[in-house]
């Protein structure tokens, strides 16, 4: 076996840093969590409306207008309601649309790559989704829930 030289572990070890460097930029690009893409957020909404009668139980969610692909909003408890934009965040740029799965555990996408996220923060459980869904701010003031970013 042959001993090394200081110089040739010192070449070596350049060689492993550049050749990390390299794959880092340039390689991998397969994961394709994109931005999902922004969209202004300024919804008003009457609680009291039948539209939104759904929203009148802890649990309860819709599906409106509004984001990128449409904006899911549940109820999360009396008086606090969460917004996610329903686009998925692998692939986002081809505009995956997230719907509730039957069971109403979480957000699924079965069209595209079959990502699960939690309805409660909106956080990637089951991949190829890393990124968490957009977030919109819900406020409540009496009636009117609104729904901002």
């Amino acid at each position: 076996m042959k001993k090394l030289g200081f110089s040739e572990v010192v070449k070596s070890v350049w060689m492993g840093i550049l050749f990390f460097i390299f794959l880092t930029t340039f390689g991998c690009n397969g994961d394709k969590q994109e931005e999902v893409p922004y969209r202004t957020v300024d919804i008003r909404i009457n609680l009291s409306s039948p539209d939104f009668a759904s929203l009148s139980g802890v649990g309860g969610f819709v599906y409106i207008t509004g984001g990128s692909r449409g904006i899911f909003l549940r109820r999360k408890s009396f008086e606090e309601y969460t917004a996610y934009d329903r686009n998925c965040t692998f692939n986002a740029l081809e505009g995956c649309v997230l719907t509730i799965d039957s069971n109403n555990f979480y957000l699924k996408d079965s069209t595209c790559c079959g990502s699960r996220f939690s309805l409660d923060n909106g956080n990637s459980v089951l991949g190829p989704a890393s990124r968490t869904l957009r977030t919109y701010r819900t406020t409540l003031n009496g009636n009117t829930l609104f729904i901002t970013n």
